[in-house]
């Protein structure tokens, strides 16, 4: 593995840590100006443009309490993929739905990173396994 390689999985980790956490401040430290955000297209959220823009969207779903349980949310790393200026990683993501119903879902995130700095995300989970125990 190269040393930009070590890095970028590196800084992927460190997302997920601060994701996990609910670590705002490290987050945003992690995102480029410009970064691109995109979630799995069976959402319907579309794309996000701009630092700011993803940071509003991240503390809505995890602090306002419409989606989880705010401080609920954990991220299990099974494994993560350096190449280039890539990475690619399976992520166990846990929490509580507002109405009490716990939520465990596999999510596959590809990530582009530039200078320690997310430039663009995909992160694609089952949307239906998220409905189905949000509504068991």
């Amino acid at each position: 593995m190269t040393e930009s390689q070590t890095s970028h999985r590196a800084c992927a980790l460190a997302w997920f840590r601060a994701l996990g956490a609910s670590d705002y401040p490290a987050m945003k430290d992690l995102m480029a100006e410009e970064v691109e955000f995109w979630t799995s297209p069976s959402v319907r959220e579309g794309g996000i443009i701009g630092r700011n823009e993803v940071m509003d969207r991240l503390e809505r779903v995890f602090s306002s309490g419409r989606y989880y349980e705010p401080g609920s949310f954990a991220c299990q790393v099974l494994g993560v993929i350096a190449e280039g200026d890539q990475t690619a990683a399976r992520v166990v993501m846990r929490g509580r739905f507002p109405n009490g119903n716990p939520y465990e879902n596999i999510y596959l995130v590809w990530q582009r990173w530039q200078n320690g700095q997310m430039t663009y995300q995909l992160e694609l989970f089952d949307a239906a396994h998220w409905a189905h125990q949000h509504g068991a």
